[in-house]
């Protein structure tokens, strides 16, 4: 099915930005290719977000991994291509290379074509700096996966699903974030770990995103691919053509983050979870504007307070798809403000473990990234790998899959 799709929408779009190159009604044939990789992409996400098919072995084998991303990938080549950004590709063989090059098929980063084609055109051999970086960057990424992301999965999901909506819940959804950037990050890492053991350069896809000062900067460092592609084709050209007044802001910032969250999957977690974040990026700095006006600085809702806030508050909402929990939410049962079986779910599944094995990724997060991401000498290289690999040996846990995967 993945193969069957990927063909069938590749040998589309090659055909439309043959078209678009020739100028030949290049607007019509743009808006047949996007109109495609929408439909492919909405027909496959209503299936399986909809439907106890995605419940099923054949949903979870037939639903094509990575759909969303290379979709993306797809529309941004025709766009850039009718903007005369790029260049078109020559032969179906070299496009057909820039969406299946895959290290970053099944979850990203969404690359541009202008960054990926002349990279995969060019003759390129081995690097041993290169290679020893990315050997590097993809053992860190398996210690975050199989030590702190598979450590987090089970309790965070429990607590998520408890119904019981207590302190401890609250607090679940930060650390559902935590866990969500462990799962993430590590398959980017190790995606660009393999890209650069092939000489070929990936961007990087979140940069220290809990080192930031707000929830807007905190996007701008999350998933960057993804917001940045949003931004780029999205947000700026309807701010560009109607204005840049505060009400417009606020609508487009919504609806960004709305297709952000539709992205994901079309559920009603995912697009209750857009709203509040799309709302609060754009009223948390008006909120401090107007604590500073009646002299109440210290009160910093425009920083990580207000950044904490909408993680605590959306954490839950982002992992659970449950519709019963978001009206139990709203009508305010079950609200207590601790309750014993939620901190007994976390300390019975090995959440304090899990913990403990966050603490090297927030020094990083804070502290050390550039050791991961700048080359190091060759002997301090092999070093980080022979103890990410160690780590990973020694504490390692089993059977979560990759969360990205689903989309």
């Amino acid at each position: 099915m993945l193969i069957a799709i990927v063909l069938i929408s590749s040998a589309i779009d090659y055909f439309c930005s043959a078209q678009i190159a020739k100028k030949n009604r290049a607007k019509l044939f743009l808006g047949i290719g996007i109109s495609l990789n929408l439909f492919f992409l909405i027909l496959v996400k209503i299936n399986f977000w909809t439907t106890s098919f995605s419940d099923s072995t054949v949903g979870q084998l037939m639903v094509p991994i990575g759909i969303s991303f290379y979709t993306l990938q797809s529309i941004g080549y025709l766009i850039d291509l009718y903007k005369n950004k790029i260049k078109p590709c020559q032969t179906f063989l070299e496009y057909y290379s820039y969406i299946l090059f895959f290290p970053q098929l099944i979850a990203g980063p969404i690359e541009r074509a202008g960054a990926l084609i002349p990279q995969l055109k060019e003759v390129r051999f081995a690097d041993f700096d290169k290679a020893l970086h990315g050997l590097k960057l993809f053992s860190f990424g398996v210690y975050l996966k199989l030590v702190v992301s598979n450590r987090l999965a089970q309790p965070v999901q429990t607590i998520s699903e408890s119904h019981i909506f207590d302190l401890v819940f609250f607090l679940n959804g930060l650390v559902i974030f935590l866990f969500l950037y462990a799962d993430f990050f590590a398959y980017t890492l190790m995606a660009r770990g393999i890209a650069s053991i092939l000489n070929v350069d990936l961007q990087i896809n979140f940069n220290r995103p809990f080192h930031r000062k707000n929830l807007i900067g905190f996007w701008q460092s999350w998933h960057i691919s993804l917001t940045k592609w949003m931004t780029d084709y999205f947000y700026i050209p309807l701010m560009l053509k109607l204005g840049n007044k505060y009400v417009y802001k606020l609508i487009f910032t919504v609806l960004t983050m709305v297709l952000v969250g539709l992205w994901h999957g079309f559920a009603l977690n995912f697009v209750i979870f857009a709203i509040i974040h799309g709302v609060l990026m754009q009223a948390l700095p008006r909120l401090q504007a107007g604590l500073e006006k009646i002299r109440l600085r210290w009160l910093k809702v425009d920083g990580r307070l207000g950044l904490v806030f909408a993680l605590c508050v959306t954490g839950n909402i982002f992992l659970s798809g449950s519709v019963t929990q978001f009206e139990s939410f709203l009508s305010f049962d079950n609200f207590v403000f601790f309750s014993e079986m939620n901190w007994s779910h976390y300390q019975s599944l090995g959440f304090l473990v899990g913990v403990g094995s966050i603490f090297p990724l927030l020094y990083f997060e804070f502290v050390g990234a550039s050791l991961i991401e700048r080359s190091q000498n060759y002997r301090q290289e092999i070093f980080m790998i022979v103890a990410a690999l160690c780590l990973t040996v020694f504490f390692y846990e089993t059977g979560a899959d990759h969360v990205y995967f689903r989309f």
